[in-house]
């Protein structure tokens, strides 16, 4: 394949690279903007000594962590992602249920 060949695949598919950076790099951002935010409640509710709410917030982020480790394991198929779904899937659970049992009393 010469690079014409390369130039004009490029040009006729439908995918725009800088597109895809862009919203990769938005992802990120959200990402950490949601983490900030949570550490924020996460604290507030330490100070509070509010039980029933840190249990949401870690929960929530524990919830982003496991997804985000379940889309690196589907495509890499590394262990160390496999292992992280499972812990952070789990103790999501178990900071939810914690959070629904305590709520229902």
């Amino acid at each position: 394949m010469d690079k014409n060949e390369v130039l004009r695949r490029s040009r006729d598919s439908k995918q725009d690279e800088g597109m895809e950076y862009a919203e990769i790099q938005a992802q990120r951002f959200g990402v950490v903007v949601f983490a900030t935010v949570a550490g924020v409640v996460a604290i507030f509710c330490l100070i509070q000594q509010d039980v029933r709410s840190l249990c949401v917030v870690m929960g929530l982020v524990l919830t982003l962590a496991a997804s985000i480790s379940f889309g690196r394991f589907y495509w890499t198929s590394k262990k160390v992602h496999l292992v992280s779904l499972i812990v952070c899937a789990a103790t999501a659970i178990v900071l939810l249920a914690t959070f629904l049992l305590r709520s229902l009393r």
